[in-house]
C-alpha cells in the first residue's frame, strides 16, 4: 500500500515548528559552491516541492546543460514541475527522494571527475 505520509520536514513546517526564516536560509544556500564538496548538504531539509525543483534546475544550470542544449528556463521549470506533480504521496519515493537521487548522482559525477569524459548528453 502507498503511504499517505509526506516529507517529515514539511510536516514539521506545516505544524509551525519550523520558521519561514529557516526555510529562506536553506534556499539561499543552494549554490554550486555550497553544494559541491559538501557531503553534509541536506537535500531533505528543503521544505517546499518548489525548492526541490529549483535545486534540480540549479544543478542543470551549474553544469551548463541548460545553455548547452538551449533550453528555455520556463520550459525546463514547467517540465520539472510536471515531473514533481507526478510523484505519489509516498513516504519514501516522493519528490524529495527524487531530488536527493539527482543531487547525489550529480555529486558523484563531480567527485569522481566523470564530467571530464562524459558527454553533455551522458551528464544530462
Amino acid at each position: 500500500p502507498v503511504s499517505t505520509l509526506g516529507n517529515p520536514f514539511l510536516d514539521l513546517y506545516e505544524s509551525g515548528r519550523i520558521r519561514e526564516e529557516e526555510e529562506r536560509l536553506i534556499a539561499q544556500t543552494m549554490t554550486a559552491a555550497s553544494m559541491k564538496g559538501n557531503w553534509d548538504w541536506d537535500v531533505l531539509r528543503l521544505m517546499r516541492r518548489h525548492d526541490c525543483l529549483d535545486l534540480v534546475y540549479r544543478i542543470l544550470e551549474v553544469d551548463g546543460l541548460i545553455s548547452h542544449f538551449k533550453i528555455a528556463k520556463d520550459r525546463m521549470l514547467n517540465l520539472l514541475q510536471k515531473l514533481g506533480e507526478r510523484y505519489l504521496s509516498n513516504y519514501f519515493h516522493n519528490v524529495w527522494h527524487g531530488t536527493d537521487v539527482c543531487f547525489m548522482t550529480w555529486r558523484i559525477i563531480h567527485e569522481t571527475e566523470c564530467e571530464n569524459w562524459f558527454t553533455k548528453v551522458e551528464t544530462l
